[in-house]
Formats: structure tokens, C-alpha cells, sequence
């Protein structure tokens, strides 16, 4: 097993290591900015990947909200009207022209509910698994992203089953 860096352990969960064969590239962020990514690849197959990622500012307090509204509910599949109120949450992945959308739902994840968003990235032909969290800072949004090339997607989808089986929630929310 890999140690995984400290920065995992500040978000709202965390993961002290990776299962065997994944390995992970240097923190980035950006000068000036609280953006964070830290990625690691599959090393059998490097563009199998998972991405921990935060955006470096809060959301909106109006966005916030209709988030922490959708995740207070029973875990559901998501109508296009729920979807439209938090498409700030997902950025790019709400809009038709770059993201092919398979799949929104929310799903509990370790007590917790989160959002799940499944789709392609039209311009790379990658599909993106994410999730979106948040904790007692509803404005601040975890996210954390199992991407492949679309011909690779399924045959790896058990790694993010094995990733997530080691992560440990913060039993901290908003809701």
C-alpha cells in the first residue's frame, strides 16, 4: 500500500493509503490559490486514474444551499430541475456541449450523502465518475473523480469500489 499525501486528510474524509498498484503524482496547485489536486494512476494502465480535487473558493451561499437542500433528501436519482439548482457544484460537467451526462444521483457514502455525477468528456472521449461532498462548511465542496479512457471505464470500475473501501468519512455535514 501507498501512503497517501496529508492533504487528503484535511478534506472531508480521509484516506491514508491507496490499494496496491496505484501510484500517486506530485500536489498541485495553483500560485495565488487554494486549488488543490492530488492524482493517482493505476500504474498497469496510467490513464486509469482518481483525482482528489478542491476548488480553492466556496460556493455561493445560494448554491450552498440548494446542495446541502438536495443532500438532506433520501438518496435519489436527480430530476434536470434539481440538477439545474446546483450546476454550479458540478461546473463544466452541467453543460451539454463538453459533458456526455450518464448518470446524477445522490448516494449515502459512509453515513453520508453525496452527489454522483457519471459521464463523458466529449472533447477526450474520458469518463468521469465524481463525487461531490460537503461538511459543516456547506460552501466548501470535496471532490473526488474516477476518470478512464470510455473503452477502459467498466473494466476499472471495481477500482474505485477498492479506493472507496478505504476511505473514512468525517462524520462532520452541514445537514
Amino acid at each position: 500500500m501507498i501512503t497517501v499525501s496529508s492533504i487528503l486528510n484535511l478534506a472531508q474524509f480521509q484516506l491514508r493509503e491507496m490499494p496496491p498498484g496505484w501510484q500517486a503524482q506530485a500536489v498541485g496547485s495553483t500560485l495565488g490559490s487554494e486549488l488543490v489536486v492530488q492524482e493517482f494512476y493505476l500504474q498497469a494502465e496510467p490513464d486509469v486514474k482518481f483525482h482528489y480535487f478542491y476548488r480553492g473558493k466556496p460556493l455561493s451561499k445560494i448554491v450552498a444551499d440548494e446542495f446541502v437542500e438536495l443532500l438532506s433528501q433520501a438518496p435519489h436519482a436527480l430530476s434536470d430541475e434539481e440538477f439545474s439548482n446546483i450546476e454550479m457544484v458540478v461546473r463544466d460537467a452541467s453543460e451539454p456541449e463538453f459533458f456526455e451526462m450518464l448518470d446524477k444521483h445522490t448516494e449515502t457514502l459512509g453515513g453520508r450523502n453525496g452527489l454522483v455525477v457519471e459521464g463523458i468528456w466529449k472533447f477526450s472521449d474520458v469518463q468521469d465518475l465524481g463525487i461531490f461532498i460537503t461538511g459543516t462548511d456547506a460552501r466548501v465542496i470535496d471532490e473526488l473523480h474516477f476518470t478512464a479512457p470510455k473503452q477502459l471505464f467498466q473494466q476499472f470500475k471495481a477500482s474505485l469500489q477498492d479506493i472507496l473501501s478505504l476511505v473514512e468519512w468525517r462524520q462532520e455535514r452541514h445537514f
